[in-house]
């Protein structure tokens, strides 16, 4: 899964690798549950026009959906 994520963001927005390999950092879960925001008590810090353009976050839930 995490090759899947890593050669799509490179692909299509290669400016948030930076994030990608921060996730590396995390377990899988970990990282589906920051980037769900699932148990997130504090705001975003940014608008919605920002988070829908961050790539990284929908490849890697979308990739954890479709996992079997």
């Amino acid at each position: 899964m995490r090759d899947v994520v890593r050669d799509v963001v490179v692909q299509v927005a290669p400016d948030e690798i930076v994030l990608v390999e921060g996730l590396l950092l995390l377990d899988d879960a970990s990282a589906v549950r920051r980037l769900s925001g699932r148990g997130r008590q504090e705001p975003l810090g940014f608008g919605l026009a920002e988070a829908a353009a961050l790539v990284t976050p929908v490849v890697r839930l979308v990739v954890n959906l479709t996992r079997p």
